[in-house]
């Protein structure tokens, strides 16, 4: 669940990781990686080093196997909304992320952290795919979607709002 967090400290991770995001992008790491993984890169970075933060207290020089597991295993797929296409994405934009920030010794635990995630390279997919690994908010938003709202519409949003606290409290008189 969500730790306590210092928004100055996220605000520094999330500068730190656009910074590697960004000198990642021209690396040879980066060219190898498919079209669908660069494209999903910045979002798989920066989530990382938001949710690592966010649900795992760690800076990244703090980050470690077991932190880095769960947040792939459970915080990505519990609270990440986002097309499949992401977290098919996710495990090869992280290998190569992290042999990138290896190469260039910006962590000293890139290669475990490597090996972390392709150790869980299956379970990352099965489990985003996995409503019961979803929080209710997750759950929510994307039953939204799947109704065809457009989640960037407030009127649409507040009456998918109002329809579902509608049908709720028809259920909860039954």
């Amino acid at each position: 669940m969500f730790k306590e967090i210092d928004a100055q400290n996220l605000d520094e991770i999330l500068e730190q990781m656009v910074l590697w995001k960004n000198t990642f992008s021209h690396s040879p790491e980066y060219q190898a990686m498919t079209e669908f993984e660069q494209d999903e890169s910045a979002a798989v970075i920066l989530g990382l080093g938001e949710y690592m933060y966010r649900f795992q207290g760690l800076r990244p020089n703090e980050w470690d196997s077991e932190a880095l597991e769960n947040c792939c295993l459970e915080d990505f797929p519990t609270w990440m909304v986002a097309e499949p296409i992401f977290f098919e994405s996710l495990s090869g934009v992280l290998t190569s992320f992290f042999d990138y920030l290896e190469r260039e010794k910006h962590l000293s635990q890139a290669e475990k952290l490597k090996q972390t995630v392709l150790n869980c390279r299956e379970q990352i997919l099965i489990r985003s795919q996995d409503p019961a690994h979803w929080s209710q908010e997750k759950f929510f938003v994307l039953a939204a979607a799947f109704e065809g709202h457009d989640l960037d519409n407030p009127e649409q949003m507040n009456n998918f709002v109002q329809s579902y606290e509608e049908q709720f409290q028809v259920f909860s008189h039954l």
